[in-house]
């Protein structure tokens, strides 16, 4: 239970006792000859209703907004741009949907929170943008509300953004970077970042796996590109640029995007310099990491067609499915899998084989389930 509402369950029980201890005196003195008036008993009660008014009034006004009340995503669709023009096929995508408002709840006005959100129109990166901006929103209400935020006399900020940006040769391929700046007290707002690139055609993520090949190690060709332009700054710390860029942590790397022909890192204040510079952005163009790169990524020398894509190892979801029954495969669309396929077929999209998986595994529940291996190339 709150500290406060055992506050005012203790002076409630104790204007009571101090209530019954004035009625028996009153009662007391009227067996004696000095018999007070009337009105007197009423005092004590208008009183103590008074008291206690004023002590819920003050409770209530410190009463924070329940976390995610009506601060959710707002209802779709607000504002909806124009599908792009140039996408693969000359096939409109879905329609983008927007959001751009200030909003808070906050009758003491002690933050605000504002949003420009902008979905893709694609169902799973949009549940995963709605679902962190969620997130955000729920943990920075709990921030403001805290006994130590209560006392600041601040006003407290949450912005959350998002910046999109596509591959040039296959704009397919799209980035979605949320960009969230956040005041809850401290002496520099807070800035981080979420990114996501993903493919439309094949609904797929774009990680680190799908971007490089296997047998290369990245971060060691990553790393020393990275650190060569942010020693060029003029409050560099190699010290710090090492521990935030280093070859042997792939999450210092978990914020990049693919902009144009450049594969762009982003890095949190206080990550590769002092807190007081602020975030840091590195931009490799992608010709200088041909080495380690998978399709489509690779051959960006070569000059694109008229509709600005080049000839790439890159086809569509509808296409991976019948290539997958040419293989006498049986494809999975609820799991993104092609069962009963070679390995070197798997391998040559980038995707996981799987030699030996049950031929129930997604059939938790099953009482019967036959003693098989079955191959799968799993799509992730």
């Amino acid at each position: 239970m709150d500290s406060s509402y055992i506050l005012i369950v203790s002076l409630c029980i104790a204007v009571l006792v101090l209530l019954a201890v004035m009625a028996t005196q009153l009662a007391a003195r009227r067996k004696t000859d000095r018999v007070p008036p009337s009105w007197i008993m009423f005092v004590p009660i208008v009183v103590t209703a008074l008291g206690i008014m004023f002590i819920l009034a003050l409770q209530l006004a410190k009463k924070p907004a329940e976390p995610g009340a009506s601060l959710a995503l707002p209802e779709f669709p607000l504002i909806q741009r124009e599908p792009d023009s140039h996408s693969p096929d000359n096939e409109p995508g879905p329609t983008e949907i927007c959001a751009d408002r200030l909003q808070s709840t906050d009758d003491q006005n002690r933050y605000y929170i504002k949003k420009d959100i902008c979905l893709t129109g694609y169902d799973r990166i949009d549940n995963l943008i709605a679902a962190e901006v969620e997130t955000l929103e729920d943990d920075f209400l709990k921030q403001v509300s805290s006994p130590e935020a209560m006392p600041l006399s601040v006003q407290f900020a949450l912005d959350l953004r998002t910046e999109e940006s596509s591959f040039d040769r296959l704009p397919a391929i799209q980035s979605i970077k949320l960009v969230v700046y956040r005041s809850v007290g401290g002496a520099h707002p807070g800035q981080e970042f979420r990114t996501w690139t993903f493919d439309r055609l094949t609904d797929r993520l774009i990680d680190f796996d799908l971007l490089f090949q296997e047998e290369h190690n990245p971060l060691w060709t990553i790393y020393p590109l990275v650190k060569a332009q942010l020693m060029n700054l003029p409050y560099a710390d190699e010290r710090m640029i090492d521990a935030g860029t280093g070859d042997d942590d792939v999450e210092n790397y978990r914020h990049f995007t693919i902009e144009n022909d450049q594969l762009v890192f982003y890095f949190e204040p206080g990550q590769v310099a002092a807190q007081a510079a602020g975030a840091q952005r590195v931009a490799l163009p992608l010709a200088d990491l041909q080495v380690i790169l998978r399709p489509p990524f690779l051959n960006l020398g070569e000059s694109p067609d008229e509709d600005g894509l080049v000839d790439a190892d890159f086809i569509s979801l509808d296409e991976l499915v019948a290539d997958c029954e040419d293989q006498g495969g049986n494809w999975l669309p609820e799991h993104d899998e092609c069962e009963y396929v070679g390995q070197d077929w798997c391998e040559e999209y980038g995707a996981t084989f799987l030699e030996c998986e049950s031929a129930c595994r997604h059939q938790p529940d099953a009482q019967v389930c036959t003693l098989q291996c079955v191959p799968v190339c799993r799509f992730e």
